[in-house]
């Protein structure tokens, strides 16, 4: 059930029609958008999985500082000789991972939205470069102020739609 849904949305034929009418740069940055929500899962499970070890820091840093004895690379280590060397190296490579997690997160909103805007950037000037190249007859036929609301309503509808589509990409991933 579950996977039916999932396949519905991901090879949705608006979205495969949406997609082919991309140039091959913006398919390649989606692509490239995808490998970040990777790196951003990726980035938010080492986060999530610090915590386990700054807790063990907090409350039981002799016996990690003795599990941390047991690596010969870790064992000649001058910032890890006492328990408030362990606290504070554990506290800062924590605060680093989840800051990190964070900022490739933030990446990953601005590159999806960016990307979106500017497919939908592209989108419009096609059409309008098409709408554009009519016989004048066309535009004696029609009203220029419906074309042009009519473009820009489609374009809000394809970038909208390619921002979520991508938002839900992201969230499977993660």
């Amino acid at each position: 059930m579950i996977r039916k849904l999932f396949y519905k949305i991901l090879f949705n034929k608006s979205v495969k029609i949406l997609f082919s009418s991309l140039s091959k740069k913006r398919k390649l940055q989606f692509l490239l958008l995808i490998i970040l929500f990777f790196v951003q899962s990726v980035a938010e499970l080492l986060s999530i999985g610090s915590i386990i070890p700054f807790i063990t820091a907090i409350s039981r840093p002799s016996v990690l500082l003795e599990e941390i004895q047991k690596y010969e690379l870790l064992k000649n280590s001058i910032y890890l000789q006492t328990e408030s060397q362990l606290i504070i190296i554990s506290f800062l490579l924590f605060l680093f991972l989840i800051i990190s997690a964070a900022l490739i997160r933030v990446i990953a909103l601005y590159a999806n939205y960016r990307i979106s805007i500017m497919s939908g950037y592209e989108i419009s000037r096609s059409i309008f470069e098409k709408i554009l190249y009519q016989d004048i007859s066309y535009f004696y036929k029609n009203d220029t102020s419906q074309i042009t609301s009519f473009i820009a309503r489609k374009v809000y509808l394809c970038s909208s739609c390619l921002m979520h589509y991508f938002g839900i990409i992201n969230n499977v991933i993660l």
